[in-house]
């Protein structure tokens, strides 16, 4: 990939997966066996049903929402 294309890539990932929680988006970007890992011990998760459901614990917890 281009740096163009990496750049519009991450910006992608975060504004259209994380700011608006587009599940399309997702499901376009990150593979079926996605694999992310945080901070700290924590073992990280597998797949895009396990970050679905993170990312709207996330959004309903965190992210401040019109609607």
């Amino acid at each position: 990939m281009s740096r163009e294309q990496n750049v519009e890539l991450v910006n992608r990932w975060f504004f259209e997966v994380f700011t608006k929680g587009s599940i399309e988006a997702l499901e376009e970007i990150a593979s079926e066996d996605l694999q992310l890992h945080s901070q700290g011990t924590d073992e990280g998760m597998v797949g895009q049903d396990n970050f679905k459901n993170w990312l709207h614990w996330y959004r309903k917890t965190l992210v401040m929402t019109n609607g």
